[in-house]
C-alpha cells in the first residue's frame, strides 16, 4: 500500500465519522421532534435557534466548529508526514455534517464546520472571514451567502498557500455547499427566504414571507415547493 493511502483513508474516515455527530439533530430528538421538520428544515445551528432557542443554537454552532477543528488537529498529530491529512479530515468532516449516514445523508449545510476547518488552519483568516461574513450578512440581509462565499475564498487561499492538491481535495466541499443552498437561492428569488434580521424581527419577517407567498403565481409556488419537496422526499426515503 502506498505511503499516503492509509493515512489518507484514516484521516478521511475520522473526519467523516466526527462530522456525523450533529448536536442540533440529537438535541431535537431528545425533545421529541426531528429538527428537519421544523423551521427552515435544516439540521444545523441556525435552525436550532429557530426551533429551540438562541442558547441551544449557540451551543450547536460551537460544537460544530470545534468538532472539525479538533479532528483536524488530531489527524495532523497522528499523521505528521502526510501533508494532506488535515485537509482530508476537515473536508470529510464537513461532508459528514452535510451528508451523515446516521441521518440518511440529510444533515446540515456545513457553515459552522467550515468555520472550524478554517480556524484550524489559520486563526487570522478565521477572524477576517468572520468579520467579512458578518458584514456580508448585514449588507445582503441573508446568511446563506456566508457559507458559499467563505468556502470559495478558502479554496483560493488553499491554492495559493498549500498548492493545487489541497485546493482540489477541498473543492468537492464547495460544490456540496452550493448544492445544499440551492433551495435558499430559489426562495430568495421569490422573496420567501428568511432574512438575517429574523433573529431580531421574527414576527415582521414571518409576516413579510406570508405576504410575499400570497403574491406568488401558482407556477412560482410550484417551483418553491419542488425545491422543498426534493429534500423532504430524500429525508423520508432515508
Amino acid at each position: 500500500m502506498s505511503n499516503w493511502l492509509l493515512p489518507f483513508c484514516l484521516s478521511s474516515l475520522l473526519g467523516y465519522c466526527t462530522g456525523c455527530l450533529n448536536p442540533s439533530y440529537l438535541l431535537a430528538k431528545s425533545r421529541g421532534f426531528d429538527i428537519r421538520s421544523k423551521g427552515s428544515g435544516n439540521a444545523g445551528a441556525s435552525n436550532a435557534v429557530i426551533s429551540m432557542g438562541k442558547a441551544v443554537g449557540l451551543f450547536c454552532a460551537l460544537f460544530d466548529i470545534f468538532k472539525s477543528f479538533l479532528v483536524i488537529k488530531l489527524t495532523l498529530k497522528l499523521f505528521p508526514l502526510f501533508k494532506l491529512a488535515g485537509i482530508a479530515a476537515g473536508a470529510c468532516c464537513i461532508l459528514g455534517h452535510m451528508f451523515p449516514v446516521t441521518m440518511g445523508f440529510q444533515g446540515g449545510k456545513g457553515l459552522a464546520s467550515l468555520g472550524g476547518m478554517i480556524l484550524a488552519f489559520s486563526p487570522k483568516l478565521f477572524l477576517i472571514l468572520i468579520l467579512l461574513e458578518i458584514l456580508l450578512a448585514f449588507v445582503t440581509n441573508y446568511i446563506c451567502f456566508a457559507a458559499t462565499s467563505a468556502s470559495q475564498i478558502f479554496t483560493v487561499v488553499l491554492l495559493v498557500q498549500n498548492g493545487l492538491a489541497s485546493a482540489l481535495l477541498f473543492f468537492p466541499v464547495v460544490l456540496a455547499i452550493l448544492a445544499r443552498h440551492r433551495k435558499n437561492y430559489i426562495r430568495m428569488r421569490y422573496g420567501v427566504e428568511a432574512r438575517f434580521c429574523y433573529l431580531w424581527k421574527k414576527e415582521e419577517e414571518q409576516a413579510r414571507i406570508q405576504e410575499n407567498w400570497s403574491l406568488l403565481t401558482e407556477e412560482e409556488r410550484l417551483l418553491v415547493d419542488m425545491a422543498e419537496l426534493e429534500e423532504t422526499d430524500a429525508m423520508e426515503a432515508s
